[in-house]
Parts: C-alpha cells; sequence; structure tokens
C-alpha cells in the first residue's frame, strides 16, 4: 500500500528583473497608488504591503474583500473601491473613483480585476498597471499591465520592499496633503451619501473588539452598509461572498467562531439570506458555537425590490417576504433572540450578547428598508 506523504510547496516569487522593474515604476510615479484584493488575505501579507506603502507614502484602496488588507483608520487608507455593478449608494460622485484614475502607477495586489467587481465601477485603464496575482488567468484581462508579477502576494510584496529600501521616492510635491484631502472628501461623501448606513456601521463597531471578525452576507445591509461603512483593521476580518452566494453568512460565521473561538464573530445578512441556511442555528447549539447574528429585517428581497423600484417604475412583483419572528425562531433552537426596532437598542443588545453564555440572534427590524434604519 503507497503511503502519501506531505509535500512542502514555497509561495512562488516573481523573477527579480521584472520586480526591479516594478520596483522603478512605484519610485519613479509621481502620483502613486495600490488596489489591494483577497489574494493579500490569503497570503497573509498585509503587513508586507503596510510596510510598502510606509516606505513610499502611497495610498491604498482595496476590493470589498480585500477590506482590513491594511487597517482602514491608517492615513494611507482610502478604504473600498467599487461597489456592487449598478447598485449605488447614493445620487453623488465617490471621490475614489476620481482620485484612483488620476494615479499615473498604480500597483493591483492579488485581485482578478473582475469586470463585475473594478471595471464597471468606473477604474480607467492607467498609464502604468502593475499586476501581482498568483493567477495568469486574471492578467491582461480587462486592462493592460506594465509590468505583470505572477506568485504569491506575500512574497512580491517582500521582494518589492528589498528593492525599494533606500530609495528616494519621486511623488509630485503635494501628493500627501491629497491623500489627506480625498480621505476627508470620502468620509464627507459618505456621510452625504449613506447617513443612516454610516452612522449604524461606525456605532457597531465603537461596541465591539478591533479584532472582531465579521462576515457578510448577499444582503442591502452588507452591499450599501458595511461594504462602505464599516472599518476593519485586520488581515481576514472581513469575509463576504463575492461572488454573490446567497446564505454564506450563517455557515461561514460558524465555521468563523470554530476556526476563532476566543474571538467575537458577528454575522451581517439579510432575512432572505438568513432563511438559505437558518438550519444552522441547530448547528452552532449542538456544537456551542456562538457567533453573534444580525438580520436586517426589511421583509423583502432587498436588493431585488431596490431594482424593482428604480428600474421598473416602482413596480414590484414576487420581492415581498413575509418573515417569522427570528428572534422566537432562535430561541425554538436554544439560541437567544431578540428583536429591536432602533439603533440605540441593536447597540445594547449587541453590547449584552456576550454576556448571555449562547449564541444571539438579534433581529432588526427594517420596515422602511436599511437605508431608513436609525
Amino acid at each position: 500500500m503507497a503511503i502519501c506523504t506531505p509535500i512542502r510547496v514555497e509561495p512562488q516569487s516573481a523573477p527579480a528583473e521584472l520586480v526591479q522593474e516594478a520596483a522603478s515604476l512605484l519610485v519613479g510615479g509621481r502620483r502613486v497608488g495600490v488596489l489591494a484584493g483577497t489574494g493579500v488575505h490569503r497570503s497573509g501579507a498585509g503587513r508586507q504591503l503596510t510596510q510598502l506603502v510606509e516606505t513610499l507614502g502611497i495610498p491604498v484602496l482595496t476590493t470589498a474583500n480585500g477590506k482590513g488588507a491594511i487597517a482602514e483608520d491608517h492615513r494611507l487608507s482610502l478604504g473600498m473601491f467599487g461597489g456592487e455593478h449598478d447598485f449605488p449608494p447614493g445620487g453623488l460622485d465617490d471621490p475614489r473613483i476620481a482620485f484612483i484614475n488620476s494615479l499615473d502607477v498604480l500597483l493591483v495586489v492579488g485581485s482578478s480585476l473582475s469586470h463585475f467587481r473594478v471595471k464597471s465601477q468606473g477604474l480607467e485603464q492607467p498609464d502604468h498597471l502593475i499586476h501581482v496575482d498568483i493567477d495568469t488567468w486574471s492578467i491582461d484581462k480587462w486592462y493592460q499591465t506594465s509590468v505583470s508579477l505572477v506568485g504569491d502576494a506575500g512574497t512580491i510584496l517582500t521582494q518589492l520592499n528589498d528593492k525599494v529600501a533606500g530609495r528616494t521616492p519621486q511623488l509630485e510635491p503635494g501628493f500627501a496633503d491629497r491623500v489627506g484631502q480625498v480621505r476627508q472628501a470620502i468620509a464627507d461623501y459618505k456621510q452625504r451619501a449613506m447617513p443612516n448606513e454610516t452612522r449604524t456601521m461606525e456605532a457597531i463597531r465603537r461596541v465591539v473588539p478591533r479584532d472582531t471578525i465579521f462576515v457578510g452576507d448577499v444582503a442591502v445591509c452588507v452591499h450599501r452598509g458595511s461594504n462602505y461603512c464599516l472599518p476593519i483593521y485586520a488581515d481576514r476580518t472581513y469575509i463576504t461572498p463575492a461572488w454573490g452566494g446567497l446564505g454564506f453568512g450563517l455557515p461561514a460565521a460558524a465555521g468563523a467562531k470554530a476556526a476563532c473561538p476566543d474571538r467575537p464573530v458577528i454575522c451581517l445578512t439579510g432575512d432572505g439570506g438568513f432563511q438559505f441556511n437558518i438550519q444552522e442555528l441547530g448547528t452552532c447549539a449542538q456544537y456551542g458555537l456562538h457567533p453573534i447574528v444580525l438580520v436586517f429585517n426589511d421583509n423583502a428581497w432587498g436588493v431585488i425590490r431596490y431594482f424593482q423600484k428604480t428600474k421598473m417604475g416602482g413596480r414590484t412583483m414576487a420581492s415581498e417576504l413575509p418573515s417569522p419572528d427570528f428572534a422566537k425562531l432562535a430561541e425554538a433552537y436554544g439560541v437567544a433572540g431578540v428583536r429591536v426596532a432602533t439603533l440605540e437598542a441593536l447597540v445594547d443588545a449587541l453590547q449584552s450578547a456576550p454576556s448571555s453564555g449562547r449564541m444571539t440572534v438579534i433581529d432588526v427590524a427594517t420596515p422602511e428598508g436599511f437605508a431608513a434604519f436609525a
């Protein structure tokens, strides 16, 4: 009988001459920035990314699943670029789009630059694009690269850090001030375009630990809430189904809690997605897993209803979703259930949940939609 033995695979590096070429573009650029994606998390490369941008003094935007690749309260973080295709947060121009398109050098790390997440959101062809990705399939698909670095994100970022060390960036005068101005413009934009969404997500963020793991579902509270408005501070602490997997939130939160039992885990979901896998409440109760589940309940397929109202002259069909009493249903599964209707009550319930010693489902009534919750 053959015995299989483990094989250790070394992370793939990039050819030295290409790394040198990329480093020269980064150091020589006048307006330089980074777009970071999921690959940074998969490689555990947040530290290397932060080192690179601090050395060069350049800002970072992320995809939705790249959130936390650099702490979003870092002075060089500009938050998430691009949301859901054709699902804008408001009728105002996002300052991130104009800024990223003003760069003459863009370093993309760990993102496939998909049409859905990037191209459709308005990213234009940069003058110089440096693309770091493990998969050759994503290179030159929607954008033409100046330098392609195929391999492990953390390994290649380490190579780039070695090449830029001791060199003086040639950023245009006032670029650092411009980054600070854009950070403020983004904060103002969120307050004007998504006031209640921003207020809700910031209130949640204030009362949970910095290392809390957030797991999102396909829901309005994620697409128009946490993606834009929830600050994330560390690697692998924000997980959402970028592929549109409705019902992902609850089982993924259970998995996160099983993997990290000593860290808080919060699931952000809607009433529709929650019911895709609601039976996993029983799994959590059976195995002593205690994530906190926030169900933003608008009694609707919220994303579908949004498109019907905005694209079909306000006509709706089959987007209503009469929901059960989720708090009572949670109790029936042997976990704690709470119903709230205001942000103040939500915050109180969120603060009380850890002391219950049980998993907690917080049914958040949003009858007028998540954007109207206050």
